[in-house]
């Protein structure tokens, strides 16, 4: 089992900062994602527990289901298919940080391709870490 661990401190509420992070049809403005559609949606809150969002970037579409939703603390969420890997579980953890929000960012998977599991990790330590900055900088600018 592969494992990683992100964190990134942004100077915006929690409620501000789950609000965007878990605003699934817009993570375009904040990660590499072309286009985000929730199909189905999730219930009782569109962006919640059951949503599947399917991403498309530069290369195949992204099918991930929301698992858990705890707002604005907490929602997790696994891939359903478009990445090479399996047992993949992302949970991300907002907590509060004085007037700012902490987010942690984990997420732990098996690579289906043997040799590959740290190729994986490299890549989605950049992609992760680079939203999470970019999410940080819009988040920021608009206080």
């Amino acid at each position: 089992m592969k494992r990683l661990e992100l964190t990134e401190v942004i100077d915006a509420p929690i409620e501000t900062v789950f609000a965007a992070i878990t605003d699934h049809e817009r993570m375009n403005e904040w990660s590499p994602m072309k286009s985000v559609v929730l199909d189905p949606k999730g219930s009782p809150d569109p962006n919640g527990l059951g949503a599947i969002r399917h991403m498309k970037g530069a290369g195949p579409t992204i099918v991930e289901e929301v698992t858990e939703w705890s707002p604005p603390n907490e929602y997790s969420y696994r891939l359903r298919a478009g990445a090479p890997i399996r047992d993949h579980r992302g949970v991300v953890q907002l907590t509060r940080d004085g007037d700012a929000t902490r987010v942690l960012w984990r997420i732990q998977f098996r690579a289906s391709i043997p040799g590959t599991g740290f190729l994986i990790v490299g890549v989605l330590r950049k992609a992760v870490g680079g939203m999470l900055r970019k999410l940080k900088k819009t988040l920021e600018a608009e206080r």
